[in-house]
């Protein structure tokens, strides 16, 4: 048996990946963590009926990850009881089999909770992977990057933490940015046979194709809402915005609506991207046709944009950029990514490939 922590929409698609082509044969179980704001409720029954989980359990505390967002004297007590709930739970549980592995995008509370106590009850050499969730995972050490809070309420409860993990997985090893701490091994890029079940999971019905140019919008930055204008004030004919999946109506701005609202892994599934034309400061999507499904669609980056170095969060930290060479590197045709330093040269540059 194995165990899946998910959080994104793009977390449950890298775990049916890889439960369909690492653990075909086996059971797992999946872990929902903050299932109020992830969304994930509305695919439990066709992850179920489609045999891709034969369980699915719920964490949902009533605090945040970013615990910095607290003063110390309210979120340690806060964070504290719902831990405390939350080990109660897990204690309650008795998996049947063997748990072999648990694969996980972070090392939370909860999943030092769950890990802990499988060493204990169930499998003392159970394995903890863990799986890409996106640009940062090339960015970040292996080992977890739980904080100072986190660390103190675990130890306080008398629960260990694993550090490192047992095995990374990535889609694209080579471009890895920091030092190696554990076995490093490549996601499977995405067997297009199986999306039909994953067609059936997310509900997706094919609308036909969308306009050439996509612009991928961020979750609630000044700079996206900047961006997003820019964007709408260009009036091309054959583009459109996608907004961020957890993205207020405020920075969906432009006239112009993606017409699917599926998650963008499952669209890549089903829609060429080879000659479309991407758009973004730097989203996890401009780099999933190619990472995951080998495609090279054109890619235009925006962090290079001088009218946008006013604002904080337009500037890409060394890693990131780090990052991003090494990802340029592994294009076939290098020159389809492009990074304008103007306004208008983008707009020519998007005009010039048909947006």
């Amino acid at each position: 048996m194995i165990i899946f922590s998910i959080y994104t929409q793009y977390h449950l698609f890298n775990c049916m990946n890889i439960k369909m082509a690492l653990h075909q044969s086996e059971k797992a179980i999946a872990f929902i963590m903050r299932p109020d704001d992830s969304g994930l409720r509305q695919y439990y029954s066709k992850l179920l009926q489609n045999g891709i989980f034969v369980q699915i359990y719920e964490f949902n505390p009533d605090w945040i990850n970013d615990t910095n967002t607290f003063s110390k004297l309210t979120s340690i007590p806060r964070i504290t009881k719902s831990s405390k709930e939350s080990l109660k739970f897990i204690r309650s549980l008795s998996f049947g089999e063997r748990v072999e592995c648990v694969y996980t995008y972070e090392c939370s509370i909860e999943l030092c909770m769950l890990f802990d106590h499988i060493q204990k009850t169930n499998n003392s050499a159970v394995k903890l992977v863990c799986y890409e969730e996106g640009a940062g995972s090339y960015c970040r050490p292996t080992f977890n990057q739980m904080g100072r809070i986190s660390r103190a309420i675990t130890k306080r409860l008398g629960i260990s933490v694993p550090e490192p993990f047992s095995k990374q997985l990535l889609y694209q090893p080579m471009c890895l940015t920091v030092q190696q701490t554990c076995e490093l091994e490549p996601m499977p890029q995405f067997n297009r046979e199986f999306a039909p079940i994953f067609n059936d999971v997310f509900s997706f019905i094919d609308k036909g194709d969308y306009p050439k140019a996509v612009f991928f919008n961020g979750p609630d930055r000044k700079l996206d809402l900047f961006l997003a204008d820019c964007i709408d004030g260009m009036d091309l004919a054959h583009t459109t915005t996608k907004s961020h999946p957890r993205a207020s109506l405020g920075t969906q701005l432009t006239s112009k609506r993606f017409p699917y609202n599926d998650p963008w892994e499952v669209l890549c599934a089903n829609r060429p991207t080879q000659n479309k034309v991407f758009v973004s400061h730097f989203s996890t999507a401009m780099y999933t046709p190619k990472s995951i499904f080998g495609d090279e669609p054109y890619l235009v980056f925006l962090f290079g944009l001088s009218e946008a170095a006013a604002y904080d969060d337009a500037v890409i930290s060394p890693m990131l950029m780090s990052y991003f060479k090494r990802f340029l590197s592994t294009y076939e045709h290098p020159e389809r990514i492009m990074v304008p330093t103007s306004i208008s040269e983008l707009k020519q540059v998007l005009i010039s490939h048909g947006a």
